[in-house]
This record gives structure tokens, C-alpha cells and sequence, in this order.
């Protein structure tokens, strides 16, 4: 009862992960249609989630059903699912921004195979803001195509990749520390996993991430990795991908592509007073913007099947701005090796989650 209250949330109720379970855009599904719901217990420790959605273009359908169980600390799910993955492990772009770029811009920023299985997971908390979670699963592996599917002007110019076909039985310990709010000037968050797959051909993987910010005065840096690596082998579902939008602007979008990878990115944020747009009697702009100077550097080591290749290291020079009380993001990088600009244009990562 008290769970009930401090939440507000219904026991029944129509239910979606974010906005774009609703309706979302791209190159393999067209304009996809979702929907979702949720049944709790009294005391919320239980809960069933349904899920359905079709893409009007492909026809593909998708869906899965999920019920979880809290006891004490630990959460329990049993889940089964037919979903569409995107290749990368960091997101570069959030899925209503992606959306809206593929439809009306033929850019699609991401690299699509459908996922089909079952999984079974524990999650335990580990103080505050950090929780350890052991998955195990079976994925079926199947590539999409984007023949058939267009944006506003016609077909899309960039392809989606393939990947190797087949079913995996998979093993996944992931510890993650998450950001706690969207107002901080000091945060270290991140994630580890550890992965191991069972199937056409046996991997183990790991992969990290971590986020630094640390507040210099009015000013604050802004420090992000990844590493990630294998024992040899990765399926082509599994690479390590670099390039583009999100972790090398001004390169080839996920150009590089690898068994083992590293990159790091530097920022300086730096706020600046700008006049302010009125935007009737109660908001505006407001009278602040904020420049990020930045740096990224990252390689990719070690062959795998599919587009892209290993090599590196690659660097980009960029300038940000965030502008409307940092709700809105500006980029733009120049690529070292490309020679080349980039430029990119999104909202705040604190909302990626739910758009």
C-alpha cells in the first residue's frame, strides 16, 4: 500500500518503456504502431507487462510479455519477447529524434536484427544507485531488411547491414550505477556486462562505460569511456561499433567495426548569458547557453563479418551548445582522419529514456 501511494501509479493501466513504443520511425519497420499495459498487485510486488506493435511498412510484428516479482531487495522477471535490436551498444540518437530524422530526412542512425527468445533474471540492489543483475536466455538471431521501406522522398540511401543467423543461449552479469536526477554538478555512473553466448559460435564479452561529471565553478568537465573486448570471436550482432553520430562526429557513421574497442571523450562546459526569447507571459529561452568544447578519440581492434572495418585511432574535434534551459542539444565535429564536419542535432540525454 505504501509502494502504491509514494508511486501513484494504477494497478492496471495502458504501459509503454518510453513515448516511441508508441509510434516510432525507421528503415526496417516504416512507421511502426505499439501498444502496451500493465496489471499490479495491490502492494505493487508484482507486476505483468503486454506489449504488441506492427510496422505499417514491413509488416514485421513484434511483442512480449514480462512478469516480475520483488522480494525484499531482489527482483525476479521471467520474459519472452520478439523485438528489434539496434546493433551498438551506446545509444547516439534518442528514438523520437531518430524517428523524426528518418522520416523526413532519410537518415535512420541505427543498425537493426530481430531478437526472439525468452529470459529469466535476478536483480539485487547494491546501495543506493547501483544494482547487479544476472540474466539468462535464449535468442533467436534473424537479419531485416530495409528493401521495401522508405522515408518521405523514397528509399533509403544506406542499407541495413546483415548479420550471421542462428540461436544462442545466453549468459549476462551486468552492474550498473545510474545518474540519480536530471539536476547534478557532480555524478560517476556507468555500467559493466559481462556476456557469454552458447550457439553457431561461442563468445564471452565485456564491455564498460562510465560517465564523470565534475563541477570547476560556474564551469563543470564532462569525461565518458568505453572499452570493450572478447576472447577472439564475436557474432556480427555482437561487434564492437564506432563512427558518427554519438562517439566519433564527422566520421563515417559506425565506419569502425571490431572485436575489441576503446573510446574516451573530454568536455569542457562552458556557460555563457545570451538575450533571452519570451515565449508568452510565464516562459522563455532562458538567458543562458551553454558551449561545450570537445575531444573524442577511439579504435576498433580484431575482423569481424558485416560492414565496417577495424582501424583507428580516429579523432574528432567538436563544439556543442545547449540552449532552452539545456533541453536542446547542438552539435558539430570535423573528423581528423574524414576530413570531413558532422553535424548533429538532439534533446537533453536526460529524456532519452522516456522519448
Amino acid at each position: 500500500a505504501m509502494g502504491h501511494v509514494l508511486t501513484g501509479l494504477r494497478q492496471n493501466q495502458f504501459a509503454a518503456g518510453s513515448i516511441s513504443d508508441f509510434a516510432h520511425v525507421n528503415r526496417v519497420e516504416g512507421l511502426a504502431l505499439g501498444v502496451g499495459a500493465a496489471f499490479r498487485s495491490a502492494n505493487e510486488a508484482r507486476e505483468l507487462r503486454l506489449r504488441v506493435g506492427v510496422g505499417t511498412a514491413s509488416g514485421l510484428v513484434i511483442g512480449g510479455a514480462g512478469l516480475q516479482m520483488r522480494r525484499g531487495s531482489a527482483t525476479w522477471r521471467l520474459a519472452g519477447s520478439r523485438e528489434v535490436r539496434d546493433l551498438g551498444d551506446m545509444p547516439v540518437i534518442s528514438r523520437a529524434v531518430n524517428s523524426l530524422s528518418s522520416q523526413e530526412g532519410g537518415r535512420d542512425y541505427g543498425d537493426y536484427y530481430l531478437a526472439s527468445g525468452g529470459t529469466i533474471s535476478v536483480t539485487g540492489a547494491v546501495g543506493g544507485r547501483t544494482t547487479l543483475k544476472l540474466e539468462a536466455g535464449y535468442d533467436q538471431i534473424d537479419s531485416l531488411s530495409s528493401s521495401g521501406v522508405g522515408w518521405s522522398r523514397g528509399p533509403y540511401a544506406r542499407p541495413n547491414p546483415g548479420v550471421a543467423e542462428g540461436g544462442w543461449t545466453v549468459v549476462r552479469l551486468t552492474l550498473k550505477r545510474r545518474t540519480p536526477s536530471f539536476a547534478v554538478n557532480r555524478d560517476l555512473s556507468g555500467r559493466v556486462d559481462v556476456e557469454g553466448g552458447v550457439g553457431p559460435s561461442d563468445y564471452l564479452r565485456t564491455f564498460a562505460e562510465g560517465r564523470w561529471l565534475l563541477p570547476a565553478g560556474a564551469m563543470s568537465f564532462l569525461l565518458r569511456a568505453a572499452v570493450g573486448a572478447t576472447n577472439g570471436h564475436l557474432p556480427d550482432h555482437r561487434a564492437f561499433v564506432l563512427g558518427g553520430r554519438g562517439t566519433l562526429l564527422g566520421e563515417p557513421f559506425r565506419g569502425r567495426r571490431g572485436t575489441r574497442m576503446t573510446w574516451a571523450s573530454a568536455e569542457w562546459q562552458v556557460p555563457v548569458g545570451v538575450p533571452e526569447v519570451r515565449m508568452g507571459s510565464f516562459a522563455g529561452t532562458g538567458r543562458r547557453l551553454t558551449l561545450a568544447p570537445n575531444v573524442a578519440v577511439g579504435w576498433t581492434e580484431g575482423l569481424v563479418t558485416g560492414s565496417g572495418l577495424p582501424g583507428g585511432p580516429d579523432i574528432s574535434l567538436g563544439l556543442g551548445a545547449s540552449w532552452l534551459h539545456d533541453l536542446l542539444r547542438f552539435d558539430v565535429g570535423y573528423g581528423i582522419s574524414s576530413r570531413r564536419l558532422g553535424f548533429s542535432m538532439d534533446v537533453s540525454r536526460s529524456f532519452w529514456d522516456i522519448l
